[in-house]
């Protein structure tokens, strides 16, 4: 997390919305031929560059990810108004219980972080079992119970420690000084803490710690500051209990990489000898970038992987990264992963055009038969220029604005009526009515898109293949403001199996691609062959197995490169065009 205010860049590639979806066609299934078939995934954790909430991704090669929920969050703390910021997530058994635990921010300034808890990575509570925002908060630097005082408790993390039966919680907080240091406290059942105390101290402001237990010592990666500024460094302790050691070391993991980086995070390989180190280039929100080691203890002795080699989850920030079983991922997939049919589009890709007022309309504005011929005609979204991650359309500077469409839903059945949601992106408070019927209320403000539901009545309402009204009230206080709106059908896809991957090394990159996808394998390409398809598994390509691909005549969206040897073996990644 950045000390300085963390600025929001919109960044639109068409199709990137649904980049490196989980669909996969009959045909990209690979058969078993010698391979050993991988029975563990990546699960990535992590907040987005313009949704502050938590947002998932997986990987069988730790390089190329795909989004889950189509790039959309999975989890909000029970209120979207959170910057649920440097999410860490852990599985852990304790008294022979496995559970997962999911620690973050709150924001830029709070003396607060939050704890969640799952059996399922989908459904989350406070270890009471409660869903509400504060059942998920622990206060650690208010100065109450024996505890430090900061305004800020940023980027925590945990590392439970088996022999003690303890939780150590660590995190950076600014004592009003201006200089970050590590502290931490220690919990048995997440319910009751021992007062925050400082943790780590090298000399100058340090963040975004995270811990690894390699033989008998602990490594804690963190970020350097002020004249060490975007540096990640490594400390170790033979103990986490400050009082037997602290933890000591300022060494430079990355010498020579000059690129500023934040938030550090080290995860095994599955089934090999190996640790990944990544870590997020903050400047501009360039995603993140990756190492490897054979041996942690060689503290300088990383190896960065090119970026050209990765791909990474749809504007993925700070974040963490555990093993997760096939089965797990299928149940998460068959949750979250859905087809979207869009009723109403959002202006994010291309503008959309509105009647629209900011003139205080008669009081039957909403219904369906009003008439708002009088209504100027617009583009979304409404808003000022410079409100974080918001595409102005129009601008829109005073403190309310009305905007009314239609739409035509088509025919859809009982199940995807039922399903229809609203897109939208708020700044501030909002209301929301289908054919003159109360559909959503909305309070505070959003970064970002989010999908709601819309109340049964005005499902109820929606008539198939005729025209429907939306209209839409916006209210603002102070500071950016911004609203749009948008209707979607969403259904599931069931996956009833993953995509398997052979043992044998594969990999494509760029992606996103722009004129040519380049191959990598540890076989020989003579003889084989591939196939592109898009995502509901229509071939769009072909050619002789090569080294690279040309795919600059390929629309922008999102594509599966299947390479098929002359022995039948199929290997697939997906990957997008540009």
């Amino acid at each position: 997390m950045k000390k300085s205010l963390f600025t929001f860049i919109l960044i639109t590639i068409s199709g990137l919305i649904f980049a490196q979806q989980s669909i996969f066609p009959e045909n990209t299934k690979i058969s078993k031929g010698k391979s050993t078939l991988q029975d563990s995934v990546y699960l990535m954790a992590f907040f987005n560059a313009d949704s502050q909430h938590l947002h998932y991704a997986y990987s069988n090669d730790a390089r190329t990810w795909v989004d889950i929920n189509n790039a959309n969050p999975v989890f909000n703390a029970y209120d979207d108004a959170i910057w649920m910021r440097d999410p860490y997530l852990k599985r852990v058994t304790q008294h022979g219980v496995t559970k997962y635990h999911l620690v973050h921010t709150w924001g830029w300034d709070n003396p607060s972080v939050f704890h969640w808890e799952s059996t399922d990575l989908i459904h989350w509570t406070g270890t009471n079992g409660g869903k509400t925002t504060e059942d998920g908060k622990i206060a650690v630097m208010d100065g109450n119970n024996g505890n430090g005082l900061s305004k800020n408790a940023w980027a925590p993390e945990f590392t439970y420690v088996q022999e003690v039966d303890s939780f150590y919680i660590y995190w950076s907080s600014d004592r009003g000084d201006g200089y970050l240091r590590h502290f931490y406290c220690t919990t048995r059942d997440w319910k009751t803490f021992s007062p925050s105390k400082l943790f780590f101290d090298p000399g100058y402001t340090n963040i975004d710690m995270t811990i690894l237990k390699y033989k008998e010592l602990y490594y804690a990666f963190y970020k350097a500051e002020g004249v060490q500024a975007g540096k990640i460094r490594v400390a170790i302790s033979k103990n986490l209990n400050p009082a037997i050691q602290r933890f000591s070391g300022t060494t430079d993991v990355l010498p020579g990489y000059t690129t500023p980086s934040e938030g550090p995070e080290v995860f095994k390989s599955i089934g090999e000898n190996k640790w990944y180190l990544y870590w997020d280039k903050f400047v501009g929100d360039n995603g993140v970038s990756y190492a490897t080691s054979d041996n942690p203890s060689i503290l300088a002795g990383w190896s960065i992987i090119p970026d050209i080699q990765i791909a990474n989850p749809t504007k993925v920030k700070h974040g963490s990264v555990e093993i997760i079983s096939s089965d797990e991922l299928t149940t998460i997939l068959n949750f979250y992963n859905v087809k979207t049919t869009v009723i109403l589009p959002t202006s994010d890709l291309s503008a959309q055009s509105w009647k629209y007022t900011i003139t205080t309309p008669a009081l039957n504005w909403y219904s369906s038969d009003f008439n708002d011929s009088g209504w100027a005609t617009g583009n979304g979204g409404f808003g000022s220029v410079g409100t974080p991650s918001a595409r102005i359309g129009t601008q829109w500077t005073n403190d309310d604005i009305w905007i009314r469409n239609s739409f035509n839903p088509g025919s859809l059945t009982a199940d995807e009526l039922n399903r229809l949601t609203i897109k939208i992106f708020y700044d501030e408070g909002a209301e929301v009515y289908i054919n003159g019927i109360l559909a959503l209320t909305v309070t505070g403000y959003l970064t970002g898109y989010v999908l709601k539901d819309l109340s049964i009545e005005a499902k109820s309402s929606i008539l198939n293949n005729s025209i429907n009204s939306i209209a839409v009230h916006c209210h603002q206080t102070t500071g950016g403001q911004f609203i749009d709106v948008g209707i979607q059908t969403v259904t599931p896809l069931i996956i009833s199996e993953l995509p398997k991957y052979n043992e044998d090394s594969f990999n494509i990159f760029p992606s996103p691609a722009l004129d040519k996808l380049s191959v990598t394998s540890s076989f020989n390409l003579i003889g084989s062959n591939v196939k592109i398809t898009d995502t509901n598994g229509a071939q769009v390509f072909n050619c002789q197995g090569t080294n690279d691909v040309d795919v600059s005549f390929l629309k922008s969206g999102v594509y599966i490169f299947t390479l098929i040897t002359k022995d039948n073996k199929r290997y697939s990644k997906s990957f997008v065009k540009q």
